[in-house]
């Protein structure tokens, strides 16, 4: 492709070098023809020599003329014309501060022309050559269809009957709801804390922990879901309720997902009584040990674990 370019370079200067000889051949006629007669001698030998250097400076202009033809032959032709239209016409103003808008005009066009064929291109093949893990449409698609999500639009009606259910199977725990939309409960664990935990049908947005003796709900009676506990103990388990409320996060089966991550909350129930499970102390940091173990619900200190 370079040496392509470097050929049509070198035609290029060629050509321009043949008009300004050219032009130069022409420049020197018309000279003739101005200054007229100038040699001291006899009427008849100055007019013959006047139309002999002019008869050479004709001849030299026709050499010239076709030189730059054969020259003009050997150049690249440009087959491609865009669709300029009217802003064909801006070539012709002699305003050269409006001539670059012809050429940018020129090359968006040429820019758009590739892309046009490329996207083409690009199309006929994707249509030839279709993935085969792309889902197909039609009514002989085997396909299995994922069945759509639907635990998050669930009625209050239901909500309200599982979380009865597990009120009365953990009998440590005392679920109550305190608004319907979003959905929100409140949860105390014996005399140890509180968790308000906000609902979308049977998925779990939000836990925050607080002190039993703290409010849950705004001067408007709106639960409050936001304002972290005072206390530092109550804000490390809003954190580890937090994560663990992401490893109990099952779409398809949220009212189990529900159940295990209330069995895994009343771990919590002898938060101060019970040693970390690794250094056996009971403080750490002035803190208790506020890390419960996923699987057997063991306690750990937050350096422990």
């Amino acid at each position: 492709m370079s040496d392509i370019h470097e050929k049509n370079s070198k035609a290029f200067l060629q050509a321009i070098e043949a008009i300004q000889r050219l032009r130069a051949s022409v420049t020197n006629v018309f000279d003739q023809l101005k200054d007229g007669k100038k040699m001291p001698t006899d009427g008849n030998t100055k007019e013959r020599a006047f139309l002999s250097e002019l008869q050479a400076g004709l001849m030299l202009v026709t050499t010239e003329f076709e030189q730059f033809e054969k020259q003009a032959l050997t150049l690249p032709k440009w087959t491609e014309v865009p669709p300029l239209g009217n802003t064909s016409l801006l070539s012709l103003d002699p305003i050269t501060d409006r001539l670059s808008f012809y050429h940018e005009a020129l090359e968006a066009y040429k820019w758009s022309d590739k892309m046009r064929e490329h996207s083409n291109l690009s199309a006929l093949l994707l249509s030839q050559s279709i993935s085969k893990r792309s889902s197909s449409v039609g009514p002989h698609s085997n396909k299995r269809k994922r069945p759509p999500i639907t635990s998050h639009a669930i009625a209050p009606d239901v909500v309200d009957a599982i979380t009865l259910s597990i009120d009365q199977h953990f009998t440590d725990l005392t679920i109550q709801r305190i608004q319907v939309s979003p959905y929100v409960l409140q949860v105390t664990l014996s005399r140890t804390f509180q968790a308000i935990i906000v609902l979308r049908g049977l998925l779990i947005e939000r836990v925050i922990v607080k002190a039993t003796h703290e409010n849950v709900t705004r001067e408007d009676g709106s639960p409050d879901c936001w304002t972290p506990s005072k206390y530092l103990v109550f804000q490390k388990i809003t954190d580890h309720v937090t994560a663990t409320m992401l490893h109990y996060h099952y779409p398809n089966s949220p009212e189990i997902a529900l159940k295990q991550f209330m069995n895994w909350l009343r771990s919590y129930n002898k938060l101060f009584s019970t040693p970390c499970k690794r250094c056996g102390k009971y403080l750490q940091d002035n803190l208790p040990p506020t890390h419960r173990d996923l699987r057997k619900h063991e306690p750990y200190h937050e350096s422990c674990r």
